[in-house]
């Protein structure tokens, strides 16, 4: 016989027929966004013109020769459209690259 209680195991920690062992953590109730799901955004308002910019000329490129796929861009656009403070001219640019991914697939 055993000098070990009858719910723990010879290494530490409960057994798995322990009920405190088989416990999980609960499913949150709501729901997150895609864009809310994200990290914040590295950029602002000063410096998303210029990584705009960047993205239409990539984006371009990408067509000819595709590297990094649809996927990869459409996170990209993700990431600054959750920049806090965003003008109404950047939305409208990110707004029509999102539009490209519906046009090609």
């Amino acid at each position: 016989m055993s000098s070990l209680p009858e719910n723990k195991c010879r290494t530490r920690g409960p057994c798995f027929g322990d009920k405190r062992a088989a416990r999980k953590k609960p499913i949150p109730a709501t729901t997150k966004t895609e864009t809310a799901r994200r990290p914040p955004s590295p950029y602002t308002v000063h410096n998303l013109d210029t990584a705009i910019a960047h993205l239409e000329t990539a984006m371009c490129a990408d067509q000819t020769m595709e590297i990094f796929g649809p996927g990869y861009w459409r996170g990209r656009v993700l990431e600054l459209q959750s920049t806090p403070g965003i003008l109404d001219t950047q939305e409208r640019r990110l707004r029509s690259l999102m539009e490209r991914f519906a046009v090609t697939g």
